[in-house]
């Protein structure tokens, strides 16, 4: 049984009450005893007087265990209540954090991927509008060619075969 400090000092005081209460009742019964004689009712009243009050606070004394034994129980079911609701919060704040994470590197992402995309419209653009001045420039260069194209009459008039 484990007892704290105060309950071995309640068992102790308890169990010195009783042995100089008992060594206290035993000394006047044997003190009225040699005085009167004997009388053995009036022994036999005191005897039983005192085995009834060594009954009584043996029965305090189980109550006082059984109410400490009590106490601990309930003391270490709330201690493992709350080391797992401990650990909960625990496991909740790792998924929380990693979530967060996972949050900021898909963001970070999605920034990285956009300014990309914008980076490749502008090259895009750039070498499109770079493509556009080299052409117009080669037309403007190539000579102005109209013909028209006379098929089946010769210069004449005649028809050519």
């Amino acid at each position: 049984m484990w007892f704290n400090g105060e309950d071995r000092k309640v068992l102790r005081e308890l169990t010195a009450y009783l042995r100089e209460q008992l060594t206290k009742d035993i000394r006047e019964v044997l003190g009225y005893a040699k005085l009167h004689g004997p009388k053995e009712l009036e022994l036999s009243d005191k005897i039983v007087t005192l085995k009834n009050r060594i009954v009584e606070l043996e029965i305090k004394e189980s109550k006082i265990t059984e109410t400490h034994q009590k106490e601990e129980r309930e003391l270490k079911h709330m201690i493992g209540l709350e080391k797992k609701r401990q650990e909960f919060e625990i496991q909740q704040a790792r998924k929380e954090t990693a979530v967060g994470v996972r949050e900021e590197n898909l963001a970070a992402d999605k920034k990285r991927f956009e300014d990309q995309m914008a980076f490749h419209n502008a090259r895009f653009e750039e070498e499109v509008k770079y493509l556009k001045e080299i052409m117009g420039q080669i037309l403007k260069r190539l000579p102005d060619v109209s013909a028209a194209l006379n098929i089946g009459k010769a210069s004449d008039g005649s028809r050519r075969k």
